[in-house]
């Protein structure tokens, strides 16, 4: 969790407004309450948390994907979609 200490000043600029539907709101407000954190901070972390589960995914399908496997190569014919 990012904790900042109390003399640091956030450099957050940008407004980011929301309109949620009430019981997401107090979802996450409840999630930051519990996390001793700001909102703001909750929505930081989980952006973080996302990026780096899709990366990992792409990773994951790389790895499937057989190296020598080119789009460009592929030969499609008008025969298979009629």
């Amino acid at each position: 969790m990012n904790k900042m200490k109390e003399d640091e000043e956030p450099n957050r600029t940008k407004q980011l407004g929301l309109r949620v539907k009430e019981s997401f709101y107090w979802k996450v407000k409840e999630m930051a309450l519990k996390r001793r954190c700001h909102i703001v901070e909750l929505i930081e972390e989980s952006v973080d948390f996302f990026q780096n589960t899709e990366r990992e995914r792409e990773r994951e399908r790389e790895q499937k994907r057989p190296r020598n496997y080119k789009y460009k190569n592929l030969k499609i014919s008008d025969e298979n979609f009629l």
